[in-house]
């Protein structure tokens, strides 16, 4: 009985170094990119994008109401939400893209997007990318699942930006 004990300390131990060893050598880079098309002239959208004040319009969600925005400038937006403290830094504008710097307390550390905008004949295409990195051994492990989860997001703050736009233009969604 003993010794059917010891075999399986050692089997799982041998199993959780395993499950470790693989997940520093899986990747663990992070990539999400979605696009949306908004009835609203560049100049428009242009604005609401490239100046990080406006960006508590619409790319927060709901529960950001309980957040807290220091000095909001069009090159930074640094908030506390509870414990969370994060910043949105502009580090590159050149005309149809914009780069921001993301630090946000939590597990996902170096987070980069490019916001591009193309002009359409009847609006505005937005392309969101965002290049992460996710932390060793267990962000290797949950990658598809944090992308899908980051994916999702991004969804809905390019929704909330469109319906921010369109009724800002009164057109309607």
């Amino acid at each position: 009985m003993r010794r059917a004990f010891k075999l399986l300390g050692l089997a799982l131990g041998a199993l959780l170094l395993g499950v470790t060893a693989l997940g520093l050598v899986l990747p663990r880079d992070l990539r999400v990119e979605r696009k949306v098309e908004i009835a609203s002239p560049i100049a428009a959208v242009s604005g609401a994008v490239n100046d990080l004040s406006r960006w508590q319009a619409w790319a927060f969600g709901p529960e950001a109401k309980a957040c807290t925005f220091q000095d909001p400038s069009d090159m930074a937006l640094r908030w506390t939400c509870g414990k969370v403290e994060g910043a949105l830094v502009r580090t590159d504008l050149s005309p149809g893209a914009l780069w921001v710097d993301a630090h946000v307390g939590g597990t996902v550390t170096r987070v980069r997007m490019k916001i591009g905008l193309t002009e359409l004949a009847a609006g505005t295409l937005v392309t969101w990318e965002e290049q992460a990195t996710a932390p060793r051994v267990m962000g290797a492990w949950l990658r598809p699942w944090l992308e899908r989860a980051r994916g999702e997001e991004i969804d809905r703050s390019l929704a909330r930006l469109r319906t921010h736009l369109q009724a800002d233009t009164g057109q309607g969604s």
